[in-house]
């Protein structure tokens, strides 16, 4: 029998094993990537919240400055209408 091809049961056991390793490893990889994925839906989302936040702080940095302008309007108002107070009260001692 001379063109007999003999398979061990090593030989068997061999490629067996070998098929199982490759299997875990994909298995690890596929494991591995899901794992990745999910922390980098998560940053996604941080980095999401951290522009929303940027906005909204811009917004209200916008917001306080329109603020104080009213403000400072208002002061200057305040003393307007104190200095048309005292040069009225001042005419009025004057005809006196």
């Amino acid at each position: 029998m001379a063109g007999e091809v003999t398979i061990s049961l090593a030989t068997i056991f061999s490629v067996i094993g070998f098929f199982f390793q490759v299997g875990l490893t994909v298995a690890a990889v596929a494991f591995s990537h899901g794992a990745i994925k999910t922390r980098v839906a998560s940053i996604e989302e941080k980095i999401q919240d951290h522009s929303e936040l940027s906005r909204a702080v811009a917004k209200l940095e916008t917001e306080v400055e329109g603020i104080g302008r009213e403000i400072k309007n208002l002061r200057d108002d305040f003393r307007h209408i104190m200095d048309e107070l005292s040069r009225a009260s001042s005419r009025g001692h004057a005809r006196q």
